[in-house]
């Protein structure tokens, strides 16, 4: 700071300076309380209120409402969503209309911004870890059929594999999204126009967007990247399309025509590639494999490279698994694995530790595991170096000592009901 000034305001010391690009900075102290505000015309305002008791938050019946949440933490955010939304449609209409459109684009309804009242953000610390818990209130008799959600906790994860998740994240709802998605857009020509050619491309290979492609987005969906033991993570995505499998069935199809053409198109331009890559009917036509042998582009590695690296499995499959799950996962005998228990997700001793700190929460989740994930990368690194490799680990090693002592971080949401959206964030440390 610099250029500071100061002067006295009803016995307190008001100080002025400017940051090195210039923005002001006032504040002051108030008892053993710091006050900061961006003009001194607001911190006298401030001063004004704190110093008579006036409180213009506190006597708002959704603050109120919001503070019966709280528990003891280490920071707390309060927001007015109703009174910074009435002052946005106020001073800007067209900034609220470019909200509005911008949310529908992430699935939000277009009335969400009418029904909100207040939020509060508040971060504890526990035994294990830190836990951020947010919370969002519609107002007092606002319907909220739109914003409700059917209650079904994620379920796939029990069927999924993926010995150690470094990443999971499963939801529901995203045809109902989608759906917001198109009505926000549609009156954006640009926007209506590549929806039209997207359509018409569907029907030539004899698909439906309405009925085909978003009518399998009614329940859940997952994407997974897990460590199995190999230098390629397992990655998948999964599709719970049980109510109607015509439909995913289709679209596997055609995935499979896609993926045929530009195997053989590989193949054609290099055929040294024809002996590395064979596909196969798993299921006639309802699930395909794809195998990569990768054990020919290892002659010229160092010995011991070769000795780690021989006889991995690299398999892409692509159709239908369990239930009529469409799936599109790289994933060694997918086939005989999925839903067979074991080495699933859901199994995961880490996964269902972190999934005991959001309980309540959980109708969608997204898990993010770093101690494993720079597990994983040490083997990768280590291998680079035993092929002779010059790493400068320096760099590395700074971030991995900050991160790796995080076991997990688990976000989950219990969705809309009873007139408030419930989230929460739990980092376990463990120690």
């Amino acid at each position: 700071l610099k250029d500071m000034t100061k002067e006295d305001y009803k016995g307190n010391t008001v100080y002025t300076a400017k940051s090195e690009d210039g923005s002001l900075n006032v504040f002051t102290r108030y008892k053993d309380t710091v006050l900061l505000s961006d003009s001194v015309e607001n911190l006298k305002m401030i001063l004004d209120r704190v110093v008579s008791g006036e409180s213009l938050v506190a006597a708002k019946p959704g603050y109120a409402k919001a503070m019966k949440d709280l528990k003891p933490n280490l920071a707390m955010v309060y927001a007015d969503l109703s009174a910074i939304t009435g002052q946005m449609a106020a001073d800007s209409p067209e900034e609220v209309q470019s909200m509005t459109k911008s949310l529908g684009m992430f699935g939000v309804p277009a009335d969400s911004l009418n029904v909100l009242d207040t939020e509060i953000l508040f971060a504890t610390a526990e035994k294990d870890g830190i836990r951020m818990n947010a919370s969002v209130y519609a107002k007092e008799g606002a319907d909220m059929s739109k914003l409700a959600t059917n209650g079904q906790k994620f379920y796939l994860a029990k069927d999924i594999p993926g010995k150690t998740p470094l990443l999971y994240s499963e939801g529901q709802g995203f045809k109902e999204a989608y759906e917001n998605i198109l009505k926000a857009m549609e009156n954006d020509q640009e926007m209506k126009q590549g929806m039209d050619e997207m359509r018409s491309g569907l029907k030539q290979v004899g698909l439906d967007f309405d009925q085909d492609v978003l009518g399998i987005m009614d329940k859940g969906i997952a994407m997974v990247l897990a460590d199995n033991g190999s230098v390629l993570p397992s990655i998948g995505f999964y599709i719970d399309a049980s109510s109607k499998p015509d439909s995913a069935k289709k679209i596997a199809g055609v995935l499979n025509t896609m993926l045929t053409s530009g195997i053989t198109q590989v193949q054609t331009e290099n055929p040294e590639a024809a002996a590395l890559i064979d596909k196969q009917d798993v299921e006639a036509d309802k699930l395909w494999k794809v195998k990569v042998n990768m054990d020919p582009l290892l002659m010229s590695a160092p010995e011991n490279i070769v000795k780690k690296l021989t006889g991995q499995k690299v398999e892409l499959y692509l159709g239908l698994v369990g239930n009529n799950v469409l799936a599109l996962a790289l994933h060694p005998d997918l086939e005989k694995v999925y839903a067979k228990g074991g080495d699933v997700v859901g199994n995961a001793a880490e996964f269902k530790r972190a999934l005991d700190f959001v309980k309540g929460n959980d109708l969608t989740v997204t898990y993010l595991a770093p101690a494993a994930v720079f597990d994983y990368l040490d083997r990768i690194m280590q291998l680079a170096k035993d092929g002779g490799a010059a790493i400068d680990m320096s760099d590395y090693n700074q971030v991995r000592s900050l991160v790796r002592p995080v076991k997990s971080i688990i976000m989950g949401s219990g969705g809309f009901a009873n007139g408030v959206a419930r989230s929460e964030i739990f980092v376990h440390i463990g120690q």
